[in-house]
C-alpha cells in the first residue's frame, strides 16, 4: 500500500511521463520519515532578516519596555532568523544517492538518511572552483562587457540593513541576491507547474476508474486545461520566460568562450554567499532559499492530492514491476523512531486497509543557490589541476553512467513539501490505543515518507510533530519535507580532447 501510494505521488510529480525525467536526467529522492517544518521556521525568507518592529514600547504583560530592551528583542529575533537560514542551507546542501536509478525503471530513490555531514554539495563545488584549470582563450572587450551585463540580468549585489549581534545597532552589509527577473521567472514557472500538475492529477485519477474522478475530469477538463494555458501565457508575459532562457543559454555558450572569466565570477559569487551565524561561533554556511519566499504561509502553489484503496490496483502493478519489487529500503507501513534506526510495528495486522485513504496538499518548491552554477560542471573546458589531489579529493565527480558513481553524481533542484496530511482507516480498539501510545512517545511515528507524530531528530535539531488520532485515522498538523527532485550530472569532468597542455591555466 505504501509503495502504491508513492507510485501515485510519483505520477503526479512527473505528470505521468517517465520519459521527461530520463531526457532531463532527473530523479526523485524521498525521505523516510519526512522532515517536519514548524510554523514560522522560514520567516527569514519572507522578512529578509528584518525583525518585526513594534510601534509601542509595551510587552505582552503591558509593562513598559525601554529602548535597550527593545533593541535586544529585535537582535534576538534577527539571530533566530539566522538560525533558520542555517538550518535550511544545511538541509538543501547534500549530494543525493543515485545508486537505485536505472534506464528502465521508475527514477526514484527512497532513503532513511540523505544528509551526510561528510559529503556536502558546497564542499565539493568549492574544491572544484579552487582546484581546477580552464582553457585559456582570448576574448574581446565587447564580449567581456556583454557577459557582465547579462549576468546582472540574473543576479546583482545588494546592500541590506542588518543588526550587529553585540551592540544591536544597525549595520550595512553587501550580499548577492536573485534579480527580479530571475525571481519572476521561477515564481511563474512554479505557477505553471502547479496548474499542469492539477490537470494531470485529475486526469490520472480519472484513468484509475474512480467514478467521481471520471465525472470530475469530464466536467472540468476545459477549465483545467484553460488554467494551464493561462499560466503559460502569464509565465511568458510576466515571468520573462524568453529573456531568462536566452540569458542562461548565452552564459552556457560563454562558458566555452571564456570560462576563465566566468570562473573568477563564480568564485566571487560563492564568497559573497558565505554567511556566518552570529549565534554560533565558527558556524558558516552558504545562503540558500526556497521560492516563492512566502509559499509556506500561503495556499498559492499547493496542489490537492488524494489516494484511496480503490487506486491501489491501478498503481500497485507498475510499482511492483519498477522500484517496488527490488526495493530493500524498508519503507514499511508504520515505523517507530525518528532517525535511521527505526523499527517496524505490528499494528498493521489490525488495520482494515479496504477503508484506507490519504489526502494532503503538495508543493514543488525550487531551490535557489546563487553561489552554485551547474553549467560549470558540465563544461568540457575545465579539469582538475594536476596537483589537486594533494589538497583534497580530485576523483571524478560523475562517470555519467546509469546508475552513476562519483563524489558528486547529482544535486537537488526542487524540494517537495506536503501539509494538512490526513490518513483514514478503521482499526480495532486495541490498535487505536497502540497508535495513540506510539505517537505520544518520544521516538516518532511514520508511514512511508510521512511523519505522523512524536519527536523527530536530524543532525541539526529535534522537532515535535502534532497529530490527532482517532479510531478512524490520523490527522497531522503542519508542513513537512518529504523529498527532492534531483538532477544527475553527465560525465564530469569531461575535458575536451586535443587541447595543448599550455592552454590549461
Amino acid at each position: 500500500m505504501a509503495n502504491a501510494a508513492l507510485g501515485a505521488i510519483y505520477d503526479k510529480l512527473t505528470m505521468g511521463d517517465d520519459e521527461s525525467l530520463r531526457s532531463a536526467n532527473d530523479f526523485f529522492s524521498f525521505v523516510t520519515p519526512g522532515m517536519p517544518f514548524p510554523e514560522g521556521s522560514l520567516d527569514f525568507q519572507e522578512r529578509n532578516f528584518v525583525p518585526t518592529h513594534q510601534d509601542n514600547t509595551e510587552n505582552e504583560e503591558g509593562e513598559t519596555v525601554d529602548l535597550d530592551s527593545l533593541k535586544q528583542q529585535l537582535g534576538n529575533e534577527t539571530l533566530k532568523m539566522y538560525g533558520q537560514a542555517e538550518d535550511l542551507a544545511y538541509l538543501m546542501d547534500f549530494i543525493p544517492d543515485a545508486s537505485g536509478i536505472d534506464e528502465g525503471a521508475k527514477r526514484m530513490n527512497i532513503s532513511t538518511q540523505i544528509w551526510n555531514p561528510t559529503s556536502r554539495l558546497s564542499d565539493v563545488y568549492k574544491f572544484v572552483l579552487d582546484n581546477s584549470q580552464v582553457v585559456q582563450t582570448e576574448v574581446s572587450k565587447e564580449l567581456e562587457a556583454k557577459i557582465e551585463r547579462v549576468r546582472k540580468i540574473l543576479q546583482s549585489k545588494k546592500t541590506i540593513t542588518d543588526f550587529d549581534p553585540e551592540t544591536f545597532e544597525e549595520i550595512k552589509r553587501e550580499v548577492m541576491v536573485e534579480s527580479r527577473i530571475s525571481l519572476a521567472y521561477k515564481e511563474k514557472k512554479q505557477a505553471y507547474d502547479t496548474a499542469f500538475m492539477s490537470y494531470t492529477n485529475a486526469q490520472i485519477a480519472a484513468l484509475s476508474g474512480d467514478r467521481e474522478a471520471v465525472h470530475f475530469f469530464a466536467r472540468n477538463e476545459q477549465i483545467l486545461s484553460s488554467n494551464v494555458r493561462l499560466a503559460l501565457n502569464d509565465w511568458i508575459a510576466n515571468g520573462f520566460k524568453d529573456l531568462y532562457e536566452k540569458v542562461t543559454a548565452f552564459l552556457e555558450q560563454a562558458a566555452s568562450t571564456d570560462l576563465n572569466l566566468l570562473m573568477s565570477n563564480y568564485r566571487e559569487d560563492m564568497r559573497l554567499a558565505r554567511v556566518s551565524n552570529p549565534a554560533v561561533p565558527g558556524s558558516r554556511f552558504y545562503f540558500t532559499k526556497l521560492v516563492p519566499s512566502g509559499f509556506a504561509s500561503s495556499d498559492y502553489g499547493w496542489t490537492q492530492f488524494s489516494f484511496s484503496h480503490s487506486d491501489y490496483e491501478s498503481h500497485y502493478d507498475k510499482t511492483r514491476k519498477s522500484w517496488g519489487a527490488k526495493a530493500s529500503y524498508g519503507i514499511g507501513p508504520f515505523r517507530i523512531g525518528g532517525g535511521g534506526g527505526q523499527t517496524k510495528t505490528e499494528i498493521t495486522n489490525d488495520v482494515d486497509w479496504s477503508t484506507f485513504s490519504v489526502k494532503f496538499s503538495m508543493a514543488q518548491v525550487p531551490i535557489l543557490r546563487w553561489w552554485f552554477h551547474g553549467n560549470l560542471l558540465t563544461s568540457k573546458y575545465w579539469r582538475f589541476h594536476p596537483d589537486a589531489s594533494a589538497t583534497g579529493n580530485a576523483e571524478v565527480l560523475s562517470d555519467g553512467k546509469v546508475p552513476p558513481t562519483g563524489q558528486l553524481v547529482a544535486f537537488p533542484t526542487t524540494a517537495i513539501f506536503v501539509k494538512d496530511l490526513e490518513l483514514k482507516f478503521k482499526t480495532h480498539s486495541g490498535s487505536y490505543r497502540k497508535f495513540d501510545e506510539h505517537i505520544k512517545a518520544s521516538g516518532g511515528f511514520s508511514w512511508g515518507p510521512f511523519s505522523l507524530g512524536g519527536s523527530y531528530s536530524s543532525d541539526k535539531k529535534e522537532v515535535d510533530v502534532e497529530s490527532e488520532t482517532t479510531a478512524e485515522g490520523i490527522k497531522v498538523k503542519g508542513m513537512q519535507l518529504i523529498g527532492f527532485r534531483c538532477h544527475s550530472l553527465p560525465k564530469s569532468p569531461n575535458p575536451l580532447e586535443g587541447v595543448a597542455e599550455d592552454k590549461w591555466v
